[in-house]
């Protein structure tokens, strides 16, 4: 039973960190639409959220072919999209064990928050990051279903 609770209570831990890390990023959000909208209209028509975001973000499949990836991820490691569409993360992960170390947690909790991960950029040398990603299912047609997806939120820490 003690086990149990310790699970429980480790459970109950990365829920909180995951809403506080949902939070910042609501917070974040907010203030860049206050600052978006002090812009002149020129300008706003010009930005989007996907470019203003400041997290490298991806989404891939179980076995880890990317399937989105935004502009910010591309600009962190240096490819262009149909380079990074051809990868999957194994590609350019420089420990793979910590990959799957990764996906371990990730399969047993739905989550992980702020895991440290080394990548490597285009031009070899390596970035070390924070990864958050949860676990999403998909059927064929993108509709929450049966196949699992991970969005993943990347942050440069070096």
């Amino acid at each position: 039973m003690s086990t149990q609770f310790k699970t429980e209570n480790q459970h109950e831990q990365g829920l909180t960190a995951l809403r506080r890390y949902i939070s910042e990023y609501e917070e974040m959000e907010i203030e860049r639409k206050q600052q978006e909208e002090k812009l002149p209209v020129s300008k706003t028509r010009n930005r989007s959220a996907g470019k203003q975001r400041k997290d490298a973000i991806y989404i891939s499949t179980q076995d880890g072919k990317f399937v989105n990836i935004n502009q910010q991820m591309l600009d962190l490691l240096g490819y262009d999209m149909n380079e990074m569409m051809s990868m999957d993360i194994r590609n350019i992960c420089v420990n793979p064990v910590d990959l799957d170390r990764l996906q371990k947690e990730i399969d047993q909790k739905g989550y992980v928050i702020s895991n440290r991960l080394k990548l490597y950029k285009k031009d070899g040398t390596e970035v070390s990051c924070l990864i958050t990603s949860t676990i999403r299912w998909y059927n064929e047609d993108n509709i929450p279903g049966n196949q699992p997806m991970f969005k993943s939120w990347v942050r440069c820490v070096n």
